[in-house]
């Protein structure tokens, strides 16, 4: 199983150019990337079906901020098995419109471990409040396992929760979207 420093493969870990391209030449199958404490720009990747066993990992924790902010970003769009992204603060509260982590209904035995979300969830309203339509939903993470697969949200920290006090809203930290596996939610914590 190849294992990488993405900052030994030229990654900036200040924050200041985007790493997708180093990330997207990294990613495979049966992969470890680990990612040393630092600041990491990410516009987004798709972890596509076949590309099992992925890790994206940081051991001593590593923060992630976007580098695009438009409406339906996908930060990570994973439609594959196995993968793992653990150790990360997902750092939002500069960008308008957060992206997301999505957990497509293909996908399977992946796990989210020792998140810290930062900054509000998605954008300031909602085009239809109180609609129950999930287009209309801003969340940090839109989860989905396929049938006979599990998926695993552990030691996750969702700091800042969803609006105001005031507002109304249907955005949520955690959106179940779809799919016929297990989802496994263990010491999670949620504030606001």
């Amino acid at each position: 199983m190849p294992t990488y420093n993405i900052v030994d493969q030229g990654a900036d870990k200040n924050g200041n150019t985007a790493i997708d391209p180093i990330l997207g030449d990294l990613v495979g199958s049966n992969t470890t990337i680990v990612f040393p404490s630092g600041t990491y720009k990410l516009n987004g990747i798709t972890i596509e079906s076949g590309t099992n066993n992925l890790e994206l990992i940081a051991p001593n924790g590593a923060r992630l901020v976007p580098g695009v902010s438009s409406d339906n970003t996908r930060w990570f769009d994973v439609y594959s098995n196995g993968f793992v992204l653990d150790g990360f603060e997902l750092d939002m509260r500069n960008t308008p419109i957060p992206p997301f982590v999505r957990m497509n209904s293909n996908s399977g035995n992946w796990e989210l471990r020792r998140l810290i979300t930062r900054g509000k969830v998605r954008a300031a309203t909602d085009s239809n409040v109180g609609s129950n339509d999930s287009s209309d939903a801003r969340t940090y993470f839109r989860l989905s396992s396929a049938d006979g697969k599990r998926g695993l949200l552990q030691d996750c920290y969702f700091n800042e929760g969803a609006c105001a006090a005031d507002e109304a809203s249907n955005r949520r930290a955690i959106l179940v979207e779809s799919g016929k596996g297990a989802l496994t939610f263990n010491r999670c914590w949620f504030e606001l």
